[in-house]
């Protein structure tokens, strides 16, 4: 492995984990906003419907279960100085 390949190799993974932090701190964002939507959405139909509740935590749900799909689609770092290469032997 050339050093000028070692670098790029070291750098790349510390553009994706840092894009991989940028990325859970804004779906974390999206979710806490989507959340308070669905409440002030609660407190509106509570006025009318008395299952208003029970309309709330199908909300969350929704939006917990897709948030926790959009974060599983972020892929785990290593960084190069922990992946095993056929020279390490």
């Amino acid at each position: 492995m050339s050093v000028a390949s070692a670098v790029y190799d070291s750098t790349c993974v510390v553009c994706d984990y840092v894009n991989n932090i940028i990325r859970r701190v804004w779906l974390g964002m999206q979710r806490s906003r989507q959340l308070s939507a669905n409440y002030k959405i609660y407190e509106e139909i509570i006025r009318f419907d008395k299952d208003a509740g029970y309309h709330l935590a199908n909300m969350n749900d929704r939006t917990n279960k897709h948030y926790e799909i959009e974060m599983s689609k972020t892929k785990r770092i290593t960084w190069a100085w922990d992946m095993k290469n056929d020279l390490d032997d």
